[in-house]
């Protein structure tokens, strides 16, 4: 299967990526250094990744931006900025992407 990791770099997606790789092809994605770099808040980035990636059987969105900057470091703005990425993004994920995965395709 090719499943494409968003949030590759993070404390989960690193993790999911090392069960993945020996048994799939992972394609890995960041907002920093990544196969691919992607801004889950830009509805065009993210269609510009999918057109970039063909024959996509899988998608797990794993990105964690701004919340792990602890409690004591969350204020109303930067609580703001983490739900528009990733409540938003990931709905922007799942709208975009089901026109580019393969017919069984899912995300996880």
């Amino acid at each position: 299967m090719k499943i494409i990791v968003i949030g590759a770099t993070g404390a989960i997606g690193s993790e999911v990526i090392k069960k993945l790789d020996n048994y799939h092809e992972v394609i890995k994605v960041g907002s920093n250094s990544s196969d691919y770099r992607l801004d889950v808040t830009s509805p065009l980035a993210i269609e510009k990744m999918f057109k970039g990636i063909q024959n996509i059987d899988a998608v797990s969105a794993l990105q964690d931006l701004l919340l792990s900057k602890g409690l004591k470091k969350m204020t109303p703005e930067v609580n703001a900025v983490a739900v528009q990425s990733k409540l938003l993004g990931q709905i922007n994920l799942v709208l975009i992407g089901q026109h580019y995965l393969n017919p069984n395709g899912t995300s996880l």
